[in-house]
C-alpha cells in the first residue's frame, strides 16, 4: 500500500502537488512509511473523514446517503485472536470513507454503529446498514441525531422478522421494478412498500419494504436457471420522503 501511495505522488501532476501543499521534493516511500508510524491513527482517520465529507457535500436540496458496514482486515488474524474488524462510513454517491473505528470481532461491531457516526455529521442523512444492525437503540441513538434509516432486518430479530413478513403483501402492487447484472449474472428485482408508522413494534419505523431478488445463476442449454430470495426492510422515511425508486436506488447502493 505504501508504495502505491509513492507511485501515485511521483505521477502526480504540480497542480495536484499544489493543492496538497507539497513544495518541495516529492516524499518517497520511506518518508511515508515514517511519517505515518508515528501518527495517531484515530486522528489521522478523524481529519481525513472530516476532509472527505466536507469535499464531498450534496448539493442543495439533495440527501446524503451513508452506508454502515464492516470488513475483517485480511491477515490480520493471529494467535488464536480474531482478526481486526472495521466498520466503516461510505458516501453512497461519492464512494468515499467519512469515517471507521476499530472492533476485535465480528460480534463486536454493534456498540460500534454510535461510536463510528458520532465522528460524522449525520443530521438530514439516511442511514443504509445491514441486519446487524436493526438494533432498536441504534434505531433511538439515529433519530436523536437527526438522521433516518433503512435497515435490513432478518433472523436476529425474529419477532420483528415475523411481523414482516405476515404483513399483507399479496394485496400491495410491486412499485418499482428494476433488471439488470449484478456480480456478472442477470437479476430481477421488485419491491413492495406499506406504510407501518402504527404498526411495528420499533422505534421511528414508518414503512416496510419487501424486496423479492431473482438471479440467472447458471445456463443450462438455452434456459437459465433462477434462484429466488425475499429480503424486508424497515425505514424511518415516510411516503412522502422517500418514492419508491428512491428506497430501492438505496437499497440496491448499500
Amino acid at each position: 500500500m505504501l508504495a502505491g501511495i509513492a507511485e501515485w505522488a511521483a505521477d502526480a501532476d504540480e497542480a495536484t502537488l499544489a493543492g496538497l501543499g507539497v513544495t518541495g521534493a516529492v516524499p518517497s516511500e520511506s518518508t511515508f512509511r515514517r511519517t505515518l508510524q508515528h501518527l495517531d491513527a484515530d486522528a489521522l482517520d478523524a481529519a481525513a473523514g472530516a476532509w472527505a465529507a466536507r469535499r464531498t457535500l450534496p448539493p442543495p436540496g439533495a440527501q446524503r446517503v451513508i452506508a454502515v458496514d464492516g470488513k475483517t482486515l485480511r491477515g490480520s488474524a493471529a494467535g488464536g485472536e480474531d482478526g481486526r474488524h472495521l466498520p466503516a462510513a461510505l458516501d453512497h454517491a461519492r464512494g468515499v470513507v467519512l469515517g471507521q473505528t476499530g472492533a476485535g470481532a465480528k460480534t463486536g461491531e454493534i456498540p460500534m454503529l454510535p461510536a463510528l457516526l458520532d465522528r460524522i455529521a449525520v443530521g438530514g442523512a439516511v442511514i443504509t446498514a445491514g441486519a446487524l444492525h436493526a438494533q432498536r437503540d441504534h434505531a433511538r441513538y439515529l433519530a436523536r441525531r437527526g438522521a433516518h434509516y433503512i435497515l435490513t432486518v432478518i433472523g436476529n430479530q425474529p419477532g420483528l422478522h415475523v411481523q414482516l413478513k405476515a404483513l399483507p403483501w399479496r394485496e400491495v402492487p410491486v412499485t418499482s421494478d428494476t433488471r439488470g447484472r449484478s456480480h456478472g449474472r442477470r437479476e430481477h428485482r421488485t419491491l413492495k412498500v406499506i406504510a407501518v408508522a402504527q404498526g411495528l413494534a420499533f422505534p421511528h419505523a414508518a414503512q416496510a419494504i419487501q424486496v423479492i431478488r431473482r438471479r440467472a445463476t447458471a445456463r443450462k442449454g438455452k434456459k437459465r436457471k433462477w434462484s429466488a430470495a425475499t429480503v424486508y426492510a424497515i425505514t424511518s422515511l415516510t411516503a412522502a420522503q422517500a418514492s419508491p425508486s428512491k428506497l430501492a436506488a438505496m437499497l440496491r447502493g448499500h
